[in-house]
């Protein structure tokens, strides 16, 4: 599929994003929209942070399954594809933390801010490195990029003066 034919496909991603479903079918929507976009598509659209969004919150669902997805295990697997070295360091030293069962730094999920499933709602680039990530229950989070070769996440915003990187410090 060469790069003319990957703007239809970017454009349903968006629209499959922004619209509002019940819950299963917003899931389903989610999942078809963000596994149409591969890693090929990531790489060559690396600047495209809604694509990489939408991959990420794909490829890490905690809440979906009985057994949830251990961060830990993700971080392991695709850290270095979606964080950048920092935030993925700070959240395996965090992670640590919380399997020694000792007081840790990370309350909620530090991807949806909360301890329970969310439905992703949508996702809006709102400037040139974040983007804005909507789930059904009205919980908002930022996803903050940097930007070299490839886009990564450096950091959640959950609200005017609250952070990952300042929760993990």
């Amino acid at each position: 599929m060469g790069i003319p034919t990957r703007i239809p496909l970017l454009i349903m991603l968006l629209l499959a994003l922004s619209g509002c479903s019940s819950s299963d079918q917003q899931d389903k929507k989610t999942e078809a929209a963000a596994s149409a976009v591969d890693e090929g598509d990531v790489t060559a659209h690396n600047k495209n942070l809604e694509v990489i969004s939408a991959r990420f919150y794909q490829l890490y669902q905690p809440f979906k399954s009985s057994e949830p997805d251990d961060l830990s295990d993700f971080i392991a697997e695709y850290g270095t594809e979606f964080l950048t070295p920092t935030l993925e360091k700070k959240l395996t030293k965090a992670l640590a933390c919380e399997k020694q069962k000792t007081a840790c730094k990370l309350e909620l999920d530090p991807f949806y801010a909360s301890k329970n499933h969310l439905v992703l709602e949508a996702i809006k680039r709102t400037s040139n490195n974040q983007v804005r990530v909507q789930f059904a229950d009205k919980v908002n989070v930022i996803l903050s990029f940097e930007c070299k070769d490839s886009c990564r996440i450096d950091n959640v915003i959950y609200g005017k003066n609250d952070d990952l990187l300042s929760r993990l410090n």
